[in-house]
């Protein structure tokens, strides 16, 4: 079994991932030095997508399907949902 039957955790692929003072979980919570930020599942997704390529470039494609989405313009999609990640920041003084 690579899945969790209470949350759908993906125990093959998904880990828990610490960096730069975030903690990101690709269940949907991400913290920044032990205090929560109130984010929806989708942007922590996107964070811990970023995260996990270590530097390597995320294509918009990639993060899509990473959401489980389809769009036809990814690149939009993305674009907006990387705003709305940076008002989350904002919102706690990130």
């Amino acid at each position: 079994m690579t899945h969790c039957p209470s949350c759908g955790f993906n125990l093959a692929r998904d880990e828990v991932i610490e960096r730069d003072g975030f903690t990101l979980d690709p269940r949907g919570t991400v913290s920044f030095e032990g205090a929560r930020i109130k984010m929806s599942r989708t942007h922590a997704e996107i964070m811990h997508a970023i995260a996990a390529a270590k530097g390597r470039v995320v294509t918009a494609e990639a993060l899509v399907g990473r959401l489980g989405s389809e769009s036809a313009n990814p690149a939009n999609l993305i674009a907006v949902q990387l705003v709305r990640l940076r008002e989350c920041f904002a919102a706690v003084g990130l």
